[in-house]
């Protein structure tokens, strides 16, 4: 009997505790919005995950419209976390200016400043943790039962998948425009061969995963993947289709189809254009050349 009521009493307090916090939420000023990872874990129990974003402040989103930066702007219109974007033209070299040096010390974008917890992150993977940890819209993709799945495919693409197709990209667009005595075939091959041993590594995975990169869910690895792939038929001349990576390429297709990609994409298209042509036309100019490759570590502003 004793059990049975002491059972009674911990349920009424932990319910009066969770209406006493929510009540607390609701009521507070715009300028107190501040919460928690326990608080706004907790919050989800009583309220829908979009219920709650309407409770918190716009993420500021530094940003260029690159493979980069898109991996944020998938997650962010996915999940429907609100944000502002903050352009950061890299051509120009606005991310080598001291207010973005604060902010992102290795002047690359993109970078967040949550104004609810006052924190400001650089690094794209860093970025998605924070967001999926802190926003309970953006929880699934990177759900805690299945943390450690998505965290190592992420990290396999900061560390793997987006440099080799970076450096691709560079031997194979910029290089010719900034130096165009050298030969840069070897180059290119290397990164060429590399690149598509590691969309091999993605067909092998989501053909035995369920059809992510972290298993049969759609998460933040994938968004973080995705904008690299997105240029394979451009850079290789073929589909993935043609190309014989089946598996990748339903994978590529699936998430391409979400209105949330297009939405994404969508942020600066125009200017993702016109750099793009810029690029593949190899007409780069000096400036841009300056500051996006000119510096070492005692180059100044």
């Amino acid at each position: 009997m004793y059990s049975v009521i002491l059972c009674v009493f911990v349920a009424m307090s932990n319910h009066y505790s969770k209406g006493n916090s929510l009540q607390k939420l609701k009521n507070a000023p715009a300028k107190s919005t501040k919460v928690e990872m326990n608080e706004t874990a907790e919050l989800t129990h009583g309220m829908a995950p979009n219920a709650v974003e309407t409770l918190l402040k716009p993420i500021k989103l530094y940003y260029w419209p690159t493979p980069n930066g898109w991996k944020l702007t998938m997650l962010l219109e996915e999940s429907g976390v609100r944000y502002d974007v903050v352009p950061v033209n890299i051509g120009a070299g606005e991310q080598h200016q001291d207010w973005f040096m604060k902010i992102s010390p290795n002047a690359r974008m993109p970078a967040i400043h949550d104004p609810n917890r006052g924190v400001t992150i650089f690094e794209s993977g860093a970025c998605m943790i924070h967001i999926c940890q802190r926003f309970p819209a953006a929880f699934k993709f990177c759900p805690r039962e299945k943390r450690n799945d998505v965290f190592q495919w992420l990290f396999w693409v900061n560390a793997n998948l987006g440099p080799m197709a970076g450096q691709f990209s560079h031997f194979q667009y910029y290089a010719p425009a900034v130096d165009s005595k050298s030969d840069h075939t070897y180059a290119v091959e290397r990164y060429k061969n590399e690149y598509d041993r590691l969309i091999g590594v993605i067909d092998n995975r989501v053909k035995r995963s369920g059809g992510y990169l972290a298993g049969d869910f759609y998460s933040i690895a994938d968004m973080s993947a995705w904008p690299w792939v997105k240029p394979w038929k451009r850079w290789m001349g073929k589909s993935l289709q043609d190309s014989g990576y089946l598996h990748a390429f339903a994978w590529y297709e699936r998430i391409k189809a979400l209105p949330s990609t297009e939405r994404a994409l969508g942020v600066m298209r125009k200017r993702a254009r016109e750099e793009q042509a810029i690029r593949e036309g190899r007409s780069v100019n000096k400036e841009a050349q300056k500051q996006l490759f000119g510096r070492n570590g005692k180059s100044k502003l």
